[in-house]
């Protein structure tokens, strides 16, 4: 732990040096012919060209195929003509998830549309061979939604996965039948949010057994024609106030605690995790120090992030500034995954425009000096090769996904412009999106989207992502939601480096599907550990299920599961493939 430490402080050192040299270098290179540089022209050289590394010889022949339209995703989340108002930019999400249970996984996508007409949510039930069948009208009750986020959760412990959608001024929870059709159940279940909801993350906060729900809210908006009219400059360009955060104070957060009998109370407040000061985007409900109980961390934008450490029954306490995570920019989305292999989760958060991505480095183990458990974090999305790179866009999702099974996880983020299209106001401006691959601990993260496949890397308006195996092959693929287009999906084709084993936690209770389990995989002595839903990515739910890629190592030696509730469940030799543990 202490060399690798020592090694981040000197890398960190020396790209200190390396990006002011770059920048130096950069304003002396001005824009040819004295022409203005404006924000996200990549026409012009400079500081992120300077940065950029070029592909090692040994990058894997990465494939993401864009299959949406043969498989079937043909209708568009967003429904209508956006107004340029900020909550009809903002979203929306998708879930992954086997709705109907019969294995496979099934996709729900937020509705939404213009304000005051909204949009339905899409519900596409997975029918085997990568065709989806558009079922929206038969199981989903006819509500219209501003909608946002997606979050996928068995909410009342009868087995079945239901659904919780937020939006601008409503929210919609749906409770499954139990056959993959829904009914209403926000006010039946005490899930009524008003407000401008966000990303929402289900975990068992209080550690009594069932899922609770944090839920983000962002601004309190108002629709005034007066402020789409008033505008403001960033970057040369010219904004509409109605489509500035800023112009709106931060709205505070909610949570929800499950009383097990299908109902919820609100307990934010009383928590001490409201966040009221924040502009709340994305949330991830994970074990950060590993010791068994979910911390909650909050990105949000222009405003300080917050982290709250769980102490157990319902108690936190505000660890935003000592763990060094409170970071004041214009955070979007979340994903939470073990780099460095010592079990404690790093946390990336990706950021709008010229704000690279952070990726905070979990250095808990070390900052504990032998006292106990003190979250503590530092920035290392630059040597890593994840900082740089992403300067030139407004980043949103973002999964860790291990493409080629080599047992180092890579990174795919979602990207598209919050700026208009000059020519035509009512559409936003496209942007490719990032995939960085992980070339190891030695040499960090290479951007490479262009090396995936010309459809994957075209740009488009993206802001949800989720990642699960929806072909059955054993490897993730993933999908996006587009403003004003259908889903993007994402076939993972990249060949295999080795082994996988799929590991399917099956709770008891009122936590069915092991939502916040630590699952290692051992192969040839080396342990990978990821945990059950705790990555978000933005306004999304990822499976599950989760994949491990042993690359070299061989067959899996051991599947260790320990649930939330402290129980551990132990296979060995399992096999490869899918392998399902029970509580």
């Amino acid at each position: 732990m202490i060399r690798r430490t020592a090694l981040l402080l000197r890398w960190t050192a020396v790209s200190g040096v390396v990006a002011a040299a770059a920048l130096l270098l950069a304003l002396r290179s001005a824009a040819p012919g004295g022409r203005a540089v404006v924000a996200g022209d990549l026409s012009v050289e400079g500081l992120t060209d300077v940065q950029r590394r070029g592909l090692p010889p040994d990058l894997p022949r990465i494939r993401l195929r864009e299959a949406g339209r043969e498989a079937g995703l043909l209708r568009a989340p967003f429904a209508g003509r956006r107004t340029r108002a900020l909550p009809e930019d903002m979203g929306t999400g998708v879930a992954l998830a086997d709705f109907d249970g019969d294995g496979d996984l099934d996709l729900l996508l937020a509705g939404s549309g213009p304000l005051g007409e909204g949009g339905p949510c899409l519900l596409y039930r997975n029918d085997g061979g990568l065709r989806f069948a558009d079922v929206s009208a038969a199981a989903l009750p006819a509500v219209r939604l501003v909608g946002m986020g997606a979050a996928a959760a068995d909410a009342d412990g009868d087995g079945d996965v239901d659904a919780f959608v937020s939006g601008f001024g409503d929210s919609l929870f749906l409770r499954n039948r139990g056959d993959g059709t829904f009914e209403d159940g926000t006010d039946a279940a005490g899930l009524r949010a008003p407000g401008f909801g966000a990303s929402a993350a289900w975990a068992d906060l209080d550690g009594d057994g069932d899922l609770d729900l944090y839920l983000c809210r962002y601004v309190e908006y108002r629709d005034d024609d007066g402020l789409r009219a008033a505008a403001s400059s960033q970057y040369g360009l010219r904004i509409p106030a109605a489509l500035n955060p800023s112009t709106f104070p931060p709205a505070p957060n909610l949570c929800f605690r499950n009383r097990g009998d299908g109902t919820f109370e609100e307990v934010a407040g009383a928590w001490g995790i409201a966040n009221p000061a924040g502009r709340s985007l994305g949330v991830a409900a994970a074990d950060l120090d590993d010791d068994g109980l979910p911390e909650v961390y909050v990105a949000n934008d222009v405003s300080d992030n917050a982290l709250f450490r769980n102490l157990g029954g319902g108690r936190f306490e505000d660890a935003s500034y000592p763990s060094c995570t409170a970071d004041y920019r214009g955070a979007m989305g979340i994903a939470v995954e073990d780099l460095d292999g010592d079990a404690l989760p790093e946390i990336l958060v990706t950021h709008w425009l010229a704000q690279e991505n952070a990726l905070y480095h979990n250095l808990t183990a070390l900052a504990a000096g032998g006292r106990g458990p003190s979250l503590f974090f530092t920035d290392a999305a630059e040597p890593l090769g994840l900082g740089s790179p992403s300067l030139d866009g407004v980043k949103w999702g973002a999964v860790f996904s291990d493409l080629e099974g080599d047992g180092a996880p890579d990174l795919l983020v979602a990207c598209g412009s919050t700026f208009e299209e000059a020519a035509d106001p009512s559409r936003l401006r496209p942007e490719p999106p990032l995939l960085f691959w992980n070339g190891g601990a030695r040499r960090g993260f290479f951007e490479c989207v262009r090396a995936a496949g010309e459809e994957a890397a075209r740009p488009r308006v993206a802001r949800g992502l989720a990642a699960g195996d929806l072909d059955g092959d054993g490897d993730e693929d993933f999908v996006a939601t587009v403003h004003g287009e259908p889903p993007l999906l994402l076939v993972n084709e990249t060949p295999a480096a080795g082994p996988r084993i799929t590991v399917r936690p099956r709770g008891r209770g009122g936590n069915t599907r092991g939502i916040g389990a630590r699952v290692a995989v051992t192969a040839a002595g080396r342990t990978r550990v990821r945990r059950v839903g705790a990555s978000p990515s933005y306004l999304s739910t990822s499976s599950t299920d989760l994949v491990f890629g042993l690359g070299g190592d061989g067959p899996p030696e051991r599947v260790e599961v320990r649930f939330p509730s402290g129980a551990v469940r132990i296979l060995e030799r399992p096999g490869e493939g899918l392998v399902t543990v029970e509580e």
